[in-house]
């Protein structure tokens, strides 16, 4: 029995675009001191993007509000010294933690967030100084609650006392399709005009590897298994940087089960996977092992290495013919 199994890079589609209002009331109380009360609003980007479809684009509603939205992490830095303030590596998340951020319209979401915030006051006529307050603002999606995490996909935060950067961890689910992980920044924006938003491009954490088979042979094909290979394994859990984008504190899997795609029913889905991995410069190894019944005996077809460089945004699709 012959097959053929390929490789191609296919970039994910995720799109993040839309703008936010916001109306303030009196029972909303500005966290720092307010002149003329403008509130922080957010706003977000397209990414262009092509995948499998030519330019099929995954929305910001689908992407982002059905999510949960996106979570923002928020530093506020003073400008009452001898330079305006700047975000650094003693600053801590004073200003929003883990602020969750919703959408609510399906084409063109306006994002919204309770309680309100309001920009701080040091620029302009009122200003308590010459210097300028700022703040900076690092974002990620999809959103979800410090308290809610478990052992896959995002798995945990830094804390609200952490001075620097802050980030998250995760670990690719072994059996089900994980979900992307965006993430944005904006750095030491001052109190804006009163329409203007804190504008978040949002870029991709993660690489995905899916399968799409051709299967003429009649084997009653039962489940794939991902694992990792030798020396290098492949990448499946780590800490991102939600400033910089690096991964750190990574779990590279060896001569172990990576992922395991079982059908739910007869036959098995032709196409699937979308396992997440984070990225690397470097090949990461993995083999894949595709197993069927026989009677009632469990069989697999003889193991296919692979070398990949997962590159983020980017899914790896492993085209397998089964003849």
């Amino acid at each position: 029995m012959k097959k053929y199994i390929a490789t191609k890079c296919l970039l994910l589609g995720v799109v993040v675009a839309s703008a936010m209002t916001a109306c303030s009331s009196d029972k909303d109380e500005p966290l720092m001191p307010q002149d003329d009360r403008i509130p922080v609003v957010f706003s977000t980007t397209d990414m262009s993007v092509t995948t499998r479809a030519n330019e099929d684009k995954m929305t910001s509603p689908q992407m982002v509000a059905q999510a949960g939205g996106f979570g923002v992490f928020a530093y506020y830095t003073n400008g009452n010294g001898s330079t305006d303030g700047a975000y650094n590596a003693s600053s801590t998340p004073n200003f929003m933690y883990n602020q969750q951020v919703t959408g609510t319209d399906a084409v063109a979401p306006v994002w919204s967030y309770t309680p309100l915030k309001y920009w701080p006051n040091e620029i302009g006529a009122t200003a308590k100084s010459s210097h300028v307050d700022k703040l900076t603002f690092f974002a990620y999606a999809p959103y979800i609650a410090a308290t809610a995490v478990t052992t896959s996909n995002i798995t945990g935060f830094s804390l609200n006392s952490d001075t620097g950067d802050p980030w998250l961890t995760y670990s690719s689910p072994k059996t089900t399709a994980g979900y992307d992980v965006v993430y944005a920044k904006v750095v030491d924006m001052a109190k804006p005009d009163i329409d203007d938003k804190v504008t978040l491009n949002f870029s991709h954490a993660l690489a995905s590897l899916s399968f799409e088979i051709t299967n003429t042979s009649g084997l009653d094909l039962q489940k794939i298994e991902v694992y990792g290979w030798r020396t290098a394994g492949i990448r499946t859990a780590g800490k991102l940087n939600l400033n910089t984008g690096a991964w750190s504190e990574v779990t590279t899997v060896k001569d172990k089960t990576v992922v395991v795609f079982e059908k739910a029913a007869d036959p098995l889905p032709l196409t699937g996977g979308n396992w997440k991995v984070i990225p690397d410069d470097n090949d990461q190894e993995f083999f894949v092992r595709i197993y069927f019944k026989e009677g009632t005996n469990m069989r697999w077809l003889p193991e296919i290495p692979f070398k990949e460089k997962f590159e983020a945004g980017k899914n790896m699709l492993m085209q397998i013919t089964i003849p």
